[in-house]
C-alpha cells in the first residue's frame, strides 16, 4: 500500500472520518485497523495513494509512475492491494462490476516501460521490462507485489478470469516449469 503520513510506530492515528471512504462492505471479521487502508483511496482517481504531512494526496500523480508512494510496482500494481478485504475493496470501486472493470483496466494497460515512467528510481527498472514482455498489461505478474493481482477478480462479477489468470500466468513467467528441466527453483543439484 502506499505509504501514510507518519509513520503508525511512531504516531497512532485514527483514520480522519472526512478522510475515510463512507463505510463499505468490508469482508466478514476486518477490523476497523485493518479498513484503515480506506483512506489512502482516491475515489477521484480510483487509485490508492500516499498523503502528504497535512494529510492531503501529493500532487503530481500518473498511476503508470514507478515507486514513489510504490515500492517495487505502480498505483495500478497497488490498486488492488488491499487483499485481507475483498469485499472492502470491491465496495471502494462501486461494487464486484466496478472492480472487474477496473482489474480489466490493470490488464488492459500496457506497460510501455518508458524511461517518463521510472518514477522516483528514476530509470526504468527490471520489473517494469519484465511486465512488457509478458503482455501482462499493469500486472508485473513476474514480481512478488503482484502475485495476488488475478486472484482478486474472486472479489468481481467475474470470478471466472482468476481461474483463467491463474492458470495462464504461471506457464509464461516460467517456461520449462513443467519439463524436467524447470525453474531454478525447481531443480536439483543431485548428478
Amino acid at each position: 500500500m502506499p505509504r501514510s503520513a507518519g509513520s503508525p510506530r511512531s504516531s497512532p492515528r485514527t483514520p480522519d472520518p472526512r478522510r475515510t471512504p463512507p463505510a463499505t462492505a468490508p469482508s466478514p471479521g476486518t477490523s476497523p485497523t485493518e479498513r484503515s487502508y480506506r483512506s489512502l483511496y482516491d475515489a477521484g482517481t480510483g487509485f490508492f495513494r500516499g498523503r502528504d504531512a497535512d494529510g492531503e494526496f501529493a500532487p503530481g500523480f500518473d498511476p503508470r509512475a514507478w515507486g514513489g508512494d510504490n515500492v517495487e510496482t505502480n498505483a495500478w500494481g497497488m490498486s488492488v492491494g488491499a487483499v485481507h478485504d475483498g469485499h472492502g475493496l470491491a465496495a471502494l470501486h462501486g461494487g464486484p462490476g466496478g472492480l472487474g472493470r477496473h482489474l480489466d483496466a490493470l490488464f488492459a494497460e500496457p506497460e510501455t516501460a518508458e524511461e517518463r515512467f521510472g518514477g522516483a528510481y528514476g530509470a526504468v527498472i527490471h520489473e517494469q521490462r519484465e511486465a512488457r514482455a509478458l503482455r501482462s498489461g499493469m500486472c508485473a505478474i513476474s514480481n512478488q507485489p503482484a502475485h495476488h493481482i488475478p486472484f482478486m477478480y474472486a472479489f468481481s462479477d467475474r470470478p471466472w478470469r482468476a481461474g483463467r489468470s491463474c492458470t495462464t500466468w504461471p506457464d509464461a513467467c516460467s517456461p520449462g516449469r513443467t519439463s524436467a528441466r524447470g525453474s531454478p527453483a525447481t531443480r536439483t543439484t543431485a548428478r
